[in-house]
């Protein structure tokens, strides 16, 4: 923009109005810094004009004498037009912005493992273990035994007499010739009775009985004997290893799960604005 200032002592507050209102307009727009610069200008003429013609009063006009006259010293009032010269001048026409971009989070999926049951210690029983063998076991020990040897007998057969030979007369029926056996032993001789019957002299021979009888043949007696031990051999189920216990560690149990988390978080860019 360019503007006529004044180089005077009116122009010097014309000046300090200027850049008062030069601060004003920074906060205003274009055209109404503009219009506030031509009434400065017009208020400025019009103190310039006043001044001038204040100058034709009376000599002793405060206005216009110094305050620190002395005595014996000449004043002179003198009237200088201003002066004014052509200047460019930059002024704000809108103040100086930024751009903010707003960045948005990215998110991203994951697993984690998280702790569902702490690890621990427990105590574990370790049953016994059997196993079977065959054992010799004794059922009867050794000892004596003491045995009666009964008596022995044998049994013999003997021929004995029962009856000694004889003789006796005997009907025969008819006559049998001597020296023949008959009616139960030998004829010796023959007779006629006076009854007519033929009797026989029969020589019955000795009579015999064979028997059996016990006869001893050794005394009865005892006898010692050595009787040995008696075993049996048996299956039993015995402990191979005894009943015990051990501490066992149980791992910690973990769950894996998917969530969703934060990748890169939200921000803003900020660019200055054309």
């Amino acid at each position: 923009m360019i503007k006529t200032i004044l180089l005077s002592s009116a122009a010097a507050v014309a000046l300090s109005a200027c850049a008062m209102n030069d601060q004003q307009a920074a906060g205003g727009d274009l055209q109404a810094q503009l219009n506030a610069a031509n009434e400065e200008n017009s208020s400025l003429r019009s103190e310039v004009a006043s001044l001038k013609t204040s100058g034709n009063g009376s000599v002793g006009s405060d206005a216009l004498v110094p305050a620190n006259a002395k005595p014996g010293e000449f004043y002179a009032r003198v009237t200088q037009p201003a002066q004014f010269k052509t200047v460019s001048e930059q002024i704000l026409a809108s103040e100086a912005s930024e751009k903010v971009r707003v960045i948005p989070a990215t998110y991203k999926t994951v697993q984690e493992k998280i702790l569902a049951e702490e690890a621990y210690t427990k105590l574990e029983i370790i049953p016994a273990t059997y196993k079977t063998v065959e054992e010799r076991i004794l059922v009867k020990p050794a000892g004596k035994r003491v045995t009666t040897v009964p008596t022995k007998y044998k049994t013999v057969t003997e021929r004995i007499k029962v009856r000694d030979a004889y003789t006796a007369w005997k009907p025969g029926g008819k006559v049998i010739a001597v020296g023949q056996n008959a009616l139960g032993g030998t004829i010796l001789q023959n007779r006629t009775s006076t009854t007519g019957e033929v009797m026989c002299l029969v020589e019955i021979p000795a009579e015999y009985r064979t028997v059996s009888k016990r006869v001893q043949v050794s005394a009865a007696q005892t006898r010692e004997t050595e009787v040995p031990a008696v075993y049996k051999t048996v299956k039993k189920r015995v402990v191979a290893t005894p009943a015990s216990t051990r501490e066992v560690t149980v791992p910690a149990h973990y769950h894996t799960i998917t969530k969703t988390v934060e990748a890169t978080p939200a921000s803003a860019q900020t660019h200055p604005r054309a």
